[in-house]
């Protein structure tokens, strides 16, 4: 009786390991969902401690963490936001003429959190390509066709130029070393105020969708066309180039550079690990469907939560291994940008007219040390008063984000098991093969012990 009551007990635990085994993500739901038929949502940015988010839509969107509306200021389509959460960026074109925007995030008197307009900026050409360094002191800008240009963080003066043309640029962390690319005339380098410095000889396949540089300015990272590019500028070598067997629509990196992840055009992720390594890929794509695109991916500062959107309405968000933790899909409405927190706290997506808000409450195993926003707006209480934690440079003090019960209800967890990873360093510790053979085993072994 022992026996069959011990044999009883470890078919439960197997099942149990089983079942963890073979499923692999979850479907949830928005915690809150912003939609307008009448706007058509470009650009999105999520606080580092998840605490608000911005969006550019034909007016700025400033919302808080929850999901109401704290501004609606003009103007912006498109938008970034310095590292720190503290600065937003807008770029607000006509046909011939561009005019750039700075906005601080502020609270206000009565412990509001609130956007506040610094200055507006208007440049005499179409502005192509804009980024900002980590803490909003240095706005980098292309005009395609004329010339590249620094802006100043506190006033929007022009601090410099250079005739060398670019499509895009990226400004590295602490404002030091600008990068930009072009089809016609490759990849170059410029100072903290436009000057001319160098010019990096790789061969441009095609187009350039993402520029990413890091925190010291060591690093650029860039596709075109099918290739990968990872370079050190300081020695001119090449890190590594990879060709991917499609279109790279879209690159994210770690501030440090030590993680890329890559979305195709063929509905797969591509994850290269510290060693410039690929350690895993994942196809989106369930099988027959067409335009599965990935448009857009983002990640944690650390790399440990990856969130990506896709044309044919999928939001996934994923560990680092590879494995998906969720799954949302749309009803037919392609996701093209998507935003996650520092800390790991929030992520948003949005397609053309809607917004959706996931709580990373709904992923397992969430980030064990957020990293701390140094001068976003601290969360407030209902008296207006801030929580803890200091909003001045340098404090490493977490700041605590404020969680109030969602807009939208969350459903039932259903389970999603169409979508697959493969590893190419190293397999998942438990699979669904392995789960099998136990059970077999197990059984055979039962019932061995009650023919006795």
């Amino acid at each position: 009786m022992l026996m069959k009551k011990t044999g009883f007990v470890a078919v439960i635990v197997i099942v149990i390991f089983f079942c963890s085994s073979v499923i692999p993500c979850l479907a949830v739901e928005p915690v809150w969902t912003y939609s307008d038929e009448n706007r058509k949502f470009e650009d999105i940015a999520v606080a580092p401690d998840g605490s608000s988010v911005v969006a550019g839509a034909g007016k700025v969107l400033f919302l808080s963490g929850e999901g109401t509306i704290l501004a609606n200021e003009p103007f912006g389509d498109r938008l970034i936001q310095s590292k720190d959460g503290s600065t937003i960026v807008t770029e607000y074109s006509s046909t011939v003429s561009s005019t750039i925007y700075l906005f601080k995030k502020k609270t206000d008197a009565g412990g509001n959190q609130i956007l506040q307009k610094i200055w507006d900026a208007q440049q005499p050409d179409k502005v192509v390509s804009f980024a900002v360094s980590d803490n909003g002191e240095r706005i980098a800008c292309s005009a395609g066709t004329n010339d590249i240009y620094v802006l100043d963080g506190s006033t929007g003066t022009r601090l410099g130029n250079d005739e060398n043309l670019s499509s895009r640029v990226a400004i590295s962390g602490r404002g030091t070393t600008i990068a930009g690319i072009s089809f016609s005339q490759g990849v170059k380098f410029f100072d903290s105020r436009g000057g001319f410095v160098k010019e990096y000889d790789i061969p441009l396949s095609g187009q350039t969708n993402s520029l990413l540089i890091d925190t010291n300015g060591s690093l650029i990272v860039f596709n075109t066309g099918m290739n990968i590019y990872a370079a050190n500028i300081s020695n001119e070598s090449d890190v590594w180039k990879t060709e991917n067997p499609s279109e790279v629509n879209c690159l994210a990196m770690t501030p440090a550079g030590d993680i890329i992840v890559a979305g195709t055009t063929n509905g797969t992720v591509d994850f290269y690990d510290r060693k410039q390594n690929l350690s895993w890929t994942y196809y989106s794509n369930s099988g027959t469907e067409s335009g599965q695109a990935i448009k857009s991916v983002s990640m944690t500062q650390d790399g440990s939560r990856i969130i990506t959107g896709s044309i044919d309405g999928k939001v996934i968000l994923f560990n680092e291994t590879g494995s998906p933790l969720w799954i949302y899909k749309t009803k037919n409405k392609p996701i093209k940008k998507v935003a996650i927190a520092a800390d790991g706290s929030l992520a948003i997506a949005s397609g053309d007219d809607a917004m959706y808000a996931f709580s990373m409450d709904d992923a397992e195993g969430s980030p064990e040390n957020p990293v701390p926003s140094r001068s976003a707006p601290l969360p407030t209480s209902s008296s207006g008063k801030p929580l803890t934690g200091s909003a001045e440079p340098g404090n490493t003090t977490t700041i605590p984000v404020l969680r109030t019960p969602s807009a939208v209800p969350k459903t039932p967890a259903t389970i999603m098991t169409e979508y697959s990873v493969i590893h190419k360093a190293t397999q998942s510790p438990h699979n669904g093969t392995a789960g099998i053979v136990a059970l077999l085993i197990l059984f055979f072994i039962i019932k061995r012990q009650d023919h006795r």
